[in-house]
């Protein structure tokens, strides 16, 4: 949206540069032309989204945003219907609430995507290739490489020095030493012997061992968590709790003070113009709400900062 909005609302911002030449940009149909795809592609995503937490009686952020660009759209366009000139156009301020917006939801996605990488790192780390261990009828050992998201539990291993575990699994014989610093932190590798465990994604840094899976690639202790913190993403922690109720009660607050602001300006000034134009600044202002939209993505973000760090929080209410 933000990409697809940015070039109409540049072009609309272009009369308003000192020293451009750009009499064509003062016609209101060609700034209504800009101005529209804009708008719709604003109502399409805000005005939906706005309605729809109306109807919830929860009303959101983006009721704040539809009001503001729609009362600066709904003038502009009577202003151009009605012929009473460049004063009453203020398609470029319709156009700049909406792409803003969608600006600042695009660099907080970004955000939130770019701390996922950690996770999705953590979860490659399991995808390995195991030497599985099978008997023919005449009880010949046979070793060939599979793909550890095929393995079982129950399925018999072969793990060489150098190689990482595919899976969870106890050891049947051997005696190897290993790296956990990837599940426990530790950096110094433990010694692990026969009916010792091994931990899916440590790595065996000396030694050879035979071992059988305890538990599939997905059923691991490093693919429970890489779950975990993905659910702690997802979850609400008290902050948040706190932040949507205040975002329940503050939008309808807000909407009284921008319908006092214009009641005030026209009622004293008698200056429709000036009274619509302050009572939209209240409605812009307001609506990126720091609590409404920054505190789920200063969560999102800290758990993938943290886990980044190698700090993992099973529950977002930790963090």
């Amino acid at each position: 949206y933000a990409i697809f909005c940015a070039p109409f609302t540049l072009l609309l911002m272009l009369h308003m540069v000192p020293g451009l030449s750009m009499n064509w940009l003062q016609n209101p149909w060609i700034q209504l032309s800009l101005c529209a795809p804009v708008y719709a592609a604003g109502m399409h995503y805000f005005g939906r989204s706005g309605l729809n937490s109306l109807r919830h009686g929860l009303p959101n952020m983006n009721v704040l945003v539809s009001l503001g660009a729609t009362a600066a759209f709904g003038y502009s366009l009577a202003g151009s219907l009605l012929g009473m000139g460049p004063h009453y156009l203020f398609y470029e301020t319709a156009a700049a609430i909406i792409t803003l917006v969608f600006f600042g939801n695009y660099m907080e996605d970004a955000s939130i995507e770019s701390t996922q990488r950690a996770l999705h790192q953590l979860a490659r780390s399991q995808k390995v290739m195991a030497h599985m261990i099978a008997y023919d009828d005449e009880h010949h050992e046979h070793i060939f490489p599979v793909d550890n998201s095929s393995l079982r539990s129950g399925d018999l291993l072969l793990i060489r020095s150098g190689e990482q575990v595919p899976a969870d699994c106890k050891i049947l014989w051997g005696e190897a030493t290993v790296n956990e610093s990837i599940i426990t932190g530790e950096s110094l590798p433990v010694t692990r012997k026969s009916k010792d465990r091994l931990i899916g994604g440590s790595l065996i840094t000396d030694g050879t061992v035979k071992a059988y899976v305890t538990a599939a690639a997905s059923d691991s202790v490093l693919a429970n968590i890489v779950n975990l913190v993905k659910r702690a993403q997802g979850e609400k922690p008290p902050v948040q709790l706190l932040a949507d109720k205040i975002s329940a009660v503050f939008v309808p607050v807000v909407l009284g003070i921008a319908l006092v602001t214009f009641a005030g300006n026209y009622f004293v000034l008698h200056q429709v113009r000036e009274a619509l134009m302050r009572s939209i600044a209240v409605l812009v202002i307001a609506c990126p709400c720091a609590m409404g939209l920054a505190t789920p993505a200063a969560i999102a973000v800290g758990l993938g900062r943290a886990a980044r760090s190698g700090v993992l929080f099973r529950h977002a209410r930790s963090l």
